[in-house]
């Protein structure tokens, strides 16, 4: 099949379990926040566990340990989205990430209790079918606020809609976003 004679190949896996065995995920209470294209939460579990409202999804993981797992779609697509609209791009069309670094370094966590709901495109978690940045406290016109604003509403996100995943006792963040 032109596959790499010295690769490594692994039938029954996918991205998901590699990535919490490349993390280091072999025990539980350790959690990956991968921040790519999608944010996903996945964790480790000596016990199936679901949501019981139907987000989420309980895989093997490489280890042999239960894996729940939960994907939102707007993960750094709707941050990136948002980050071109501002301009923050290089000559090679390429985003600044130490420029948006820095703004959100300039901006205090909680800045004025204003946040974002991420929702650029359609969302699974939780399901919304209908788009669009919703801004939620005071209007500002501040790109660097917004900026703040839309990563913590992701992160509000992800820590309101992963409770059944269990409480993590160390969380590992990879993915471009990560930065």
């Amino acid at each position: 099949y032109g596959v790499n004679p010295d690769a490594v190949v692994m039938p029954g896996t996918g991205d998901n379990p590699d990535s919490a065995i490349g993390t280091g995920l072999v025990e539980p209470g350790l959690f990956t926040l991968s921040l790519g294209t999608s944010t996903v939460l996945t964790g480790i579990s000596e016990i199936p566990v679901v949501n019981r409202n139907g987000y989420g999804h309980l895989f093997i993981s490489g280890a042999g340990q239960y894996m729940p797992l939960l994907c939102f779609g707007n993960g750094a697509l709707t941050l990136e989205k948002v980050v071109r609209e501002f301009g923050l791009t290089l000559p090679d069309g390429k985003i600044d990430w130490k420029t948006v670094s820095s703004m959100l370094r300039q901006t205090p966590p909680s800045d004025d209790g204003g946040f974002i709901l991420p929702w650029a495109v359609p969302e699974m978690t939780p399901i919304v079918l209908k788009p669009g940045l919703r801004h939620i406290g005071p209007a500002t016109k501040r790109n660097q606020v917004i900026l703040r604003r839309l990563v913590e509403g992701q992160a509000l996100a992800v820590r309101l809609h992963s409770k059944w995943m269990g409480q993590p006792k160390e969380l590992r963040a990879t993915g471009g976003a990560s930065v």
